[in-house]
């Protein structure tokens, strides 16, 4: 098939797929509210990639006022602090670091600030994530949405992992939330022997 003409189909296909999720998640789908009811999460930690705008900034409005203590990476730490600064006093607090998935070295970097504080983590919220952008690659070579999007996570998630451990229980398990979309319904165009989409 002409590279042009499977792009044109993957775009249709892809805004096809979108317009249903929309129509079925607003229609059909449509979320309750959560439950006012329940309990408080003071003392425990919560890490979240993302987190200034869209679906994690308002996860991270409903974290804090359930208790927990909220860890943001994001590409620009003082946008973000100057947004929460004026959110209503809750009982959660923050804090915000400097992360680029697009960087495995940022990612290093943000997981180490974190060991570094030794406090054990009972929700590691893989949030952050691109899509529809030109192709590039990262200063390691790899397509810039997969290693946005899977390989960063899996590699702070890895890191991670030991802290997760420590904080979960039997009863009351610690866990790994990785946000995805739609797009998975549009895998049938996947070039599973290209990863990097050259």
């Amino acid at each position: 098939m002409h590279p042009i003409v499977k792009r044109i189909l993957i775009y249709l296909h892809l805004n096809l797929i979108g317009l249903w999720k929309a129509l079925q998640e607003t229609l059909f789908d449509c979320h309750r509210n959560l439950p006012r009811d329940l309990p408080s999460q003071e003392g425990k930690t919560l890490v979240i990639t993302g987190g200034n705008r869209g679906i994690g900034y308002e996860a991270v409005k409903i974290l804090l006022s359930y208790g927990f203590h909220v860890i943001l990476g994001v590409r620009k730490p003082s946008a973000l602090i100057e947004k929460l600064d004026k959110l209503p006093k809750t009982k959660g607090s923050y804090e915000v670091f400097e992360l680029d998935l697009t960087s495995f070295q940022s990612v290093k970097d943000f997981a180490n600030n974190i060991l570094a504080q030794n406090v054990k983590i009972h929700v590691l919220l893989n949030n952050a994530g691109v899509m529809f952008g030109p192709r590039r690659e990262t200063e390691q070579g790899h397509e810039l949405q997969m290693a946005t999007n899977h390989l960063s996570h899996f590699l702070l998630t890895s890191m991670l992992l030991p802290k997760l451990k420590e904080a979960g229980k039997a009863d009351n398990y610690a866990r790994v939330v990785n946000v995805s979309s739609a797009a998975h319904l549009a895998a049938s165009w996947m070039d599973w022997t290209d990863f990097q989409s050259k």
